[in-house]
């Protein structure tokens, strides 16, 4: 797990700066710690370890890039891809895997409410950039 930077934001006060990289810390060893996130951490090293997965999910890249590029027949393309996708889905540790990729996603949105309700601001949307494309 790594740990937060010591420099949260230029413009908080240090003191203010410090509190919140405790408090991230606290947040993070308690996430960290919870069956949810143990259970995805488990099921994505399973999934990375399993050589059907990987195959197909390799498999999945190529077709999907040369649909992009154009080459070869679109529809078959399109089917090959739809076969492969299914293939992935009924293998058992890539199903144990969206499971628990599924309900580590609902702890943290838990988690986002229950900060956003403290804050009394959606916290994790205005944490991300504004996404206009300007760098800034």
């Amino acid at each position: 797990m790594s740990t937060p930077s010591a420099a949260i934001s230029p413009v908080l006060p240090a003191t203010l700066q410090q509190t919140a990289a405790e408090a991230a810390r606290a947040l993070g060893i308690l996430l960290f710690n919870t069956p949810e996130y143990q259970a995805y951490r488990q099921a994505l090293h399973q999934v990375n370890r399993d050589a059907d997965v990987q195959r197909l999910l390799a498999s999945i890249r190529e077709r999907t890039l040369a649909l992009q590029r154009g080459q070869g027949d679109a529809l078959e393309q399109r089917a090959a891809l739809e076969t492969l996708r299914a293939e992935l889905r009924s293998l058992p540790s890539f199903c144990t895997y969206r499971q628990a990729e599924e309900n580590v996603a609902g702890l943290f949105h838990a988690v986002d409410e229950a900060v956003s309700r403290a804050a009394g601001v959606a916290f994790a949307r205005h944490a991300r950039r504004s996404g206009c494309g300007c760098g800034c």
